[in-house]
């Protein structure tokens, strides 16, 4: 299992934790898509080795289609599903994806 997150962002808005992107087009990795990216998401790969936030930047299209698939498969995560309360299932989802909404926080 890997190792709690701390869900303390203080005042740290997504822009902050976001690595900087610098694309012009979504990061969509299903198909290529040129529309521009108006959110993004931070979050952390299946690898307990990995130190890494992975970040995307997405249209919004693709962006409700990504969310998507985290929130089923978080909702099925036995460290979700197991968790004996509120704030564990909430340690459960940072764990998962820590930063998410608008590209500039609108």
């Amino acid at each position: 299992m890997a190792g709690k997150p701390t869900l303390d962002h203080g005042s740290t808005d997504i822009d902050e934790l976001w690595d900087g992107g610098g694309n012009d087009h979504c990061d969509w990795q299903d198909a290529v898509c040129t529309e521009t990216p108006t959110h993004s998401y931070v979050s952390f790969c299946d690898d307990p080795n990995c130190p890494d936030r992975h970040t995307a930047s997405l249209c919004a299209r693709h962006y409700v289609v990504e969310m998507s698939r985290h929130i089923e498969h978080i909702l099925q995560c036995p460290e979700y599903t197991d968790a004996p309360d509120t704030e564990e299932r909430k340690q459960a989802v940072f764990a998962h994806v820590s930063a998410w909404g608008a590209i500039g926080g609108k």
